[in-house]
């Protein structure tokens, strides 16, 4: 089966910019995840060199495109949750033996498929973690055998979400390929499952790679996961300065935040008031890994509304509880990008009354961004409607099942227990 996120990608990777691009590639993900349309793997990379040439997403290069989304959908959702999302919408979890067993197969697509579902295994709360462990032995065994970057990509993706430490000498003996793509999947998996040594060696190779280099990103990442504050030094040089390559400042920006660094506050602040939407996503997300939000919610007060998208947006993602009440408070403004991101806000914290907001998303907005995140966050909080978009069926289920909320909200998904990258 040729995997509805390649498609995702394939749509969006080939140059195209801008909202109605991102949507496309959604739709089409979904489409064809629902048709099952078969494919070999050659076809899933068969214009990598043309992708390469535009400067667009390929899976050798492992996935940072996605933040050309975030300015819509916010940082984590660009880089982790719609690739996650499309992965779940073609590889639904399966059983466990019965991966393992696939990652025998001869075809690379059926390999592919089985890499694809036990990393999606990760983050299905039914899933029971010792168990899916199981699967690290097989993975590593196979990954002798493949000669596919792709494949070997997609082995060390499954091995990161697994997250068993016991993987990492097979992580580590991938950081010397040949292939850019995997030595960059093997840094990112590298940086969630490494221990001091793999901190110290990260390091020595960070220092030797020169400004501007692609492969510092994963390094930016992964350091930042293991929380190199040596780098602190150099990531607030990037964050603040305008010339620097600006996916070295957002995934500084990350990585500062990711680490606690209190003294990037100010740096983080002035990135989230950036015309650049991705950068000030990616200031907002890291000031909520300092868990500064009443900062976030300060300048979504002040700031217009593109600021206050990815203020209230990452409050959500990030925040608690406590932070409902601002949130809330958001509901009353002027603008509705204002009032629709933080009933997305509201969503992300779980909070059951975003259910009928979501709902008069559905139909009051007429936004494809708007309707497909309000759809996406009904379906996660609820288990229910099947690509549903009628606000009218959605308003019916809620009126005879909110009173079940407590059993039908799903366990928050482990996405946040998830670093970046």
């Amino acid at each position: 089966m040729r995997p509805a996120f390649a498609m995702h990608f394939a749509a969006w990777r080939k140059g195209a910019r801008g909202v109605l691009p991102l949507v496309l590639a959604a739709v089409i993900a979904v489409g064809c995840a629902g048709a099952g349309e078969s494919r070999n793997l050659d076809e899933l990379t068969s214009n990598r060199d043309e992708v390469v040439e535009e400067g667009g997403w390929t899976d050798a290069t492992y996935g940072f495109g996605w933040l050309l989304a975030a300015p819509f959908v916010g940082l984590k959702a660009a880089f982790y949750d719609f690739p996650v999302w499309a992965w779940e919408s073609a590889f639904a979890p399966g059983p466990v033996d019965a991966m393992v067993d696939q990652l025998d197969d001869e075809a690379p697509e059926r390999r592919y498929e089985a890499y694809a579902r036990l990393a999606a295994m990760r983050l299905d709360s039914a899933i029971d973690l010792a168990d899916l462990r199981r699967a690290v032995p097989p993975i590593e065994r196979r990954l002798l055998l493949e000669t596919e970057p792709d494949l070997k990509a997609r082995g060390l993706e499954a091995l990161r979400r697994i997250g068993d430490p016991a993987a990492l000498g097979t992580v580590t003996r991938h950081l010397l390929d040949p292939n850019d793509g995997v030595r960059a999947s093997a840094v990112l998996a590298a940086g969630v499952l490494g221990d001091a040594a793999t901190r110290e060696r990260l390091l020595e190779e960070w220092r030797g790679l020169a400004p501007g280099d692609f492969q510092r990103l994963p390094y930016i990442t992964a350091l930042g996961n293991l929380r190199a504050r040596e780098i602190e030094g150099d990531l607030l040089a990037l964050l603040a300065n305008d010339r620097a390559d600006v996916m070295e400042r957002v995934w500084s920006a990350w990585a500062l935040g990711r680490m606690g660094c209190a003294a990037a506050r100010e740096a983080l602040l002035v990135a989230l008031l950036s015309d650049d939407g991705r950068l000030a996503m990616a200031g907002a997300v890291g000031v909520a890994l300092l868990g500064d939000f009443d900062a976030l919610a300060d300048v979504a007060r002040s700031g217009g509304p593109e600021t206050a998208h990815a203020a209230l947006s990452q409050i959500g993602e990030f925040g608690s509880d406590r932070d409902i009440p601002t949130l809330r408070g958001f509901l009353a403004a002027g603008d509705p990008q204002v009032r629709f991101w933080a009933a997305y806000g509201l969503a992300r914290l779980d909070f059951p009354d975003a259910v009928p907001l979501l709902i008069d998303v559905l139909e009051q907005y007429r936004g494809p961004v708007e309707r497909l995140t309000a759809l996406g966050e009904l379906q996660r909080m609820t288990g229910h409607g099947e690509g549903d978009l009628d606000p009218g069926k959605w308003r019916a289920w809620w009126e005879e099942h909110q009173a079940e909320w407590p059993e039908i909200r799903r366990v928050r998904d482990r996405t946040r227990e998830f670093p970046y990258g």
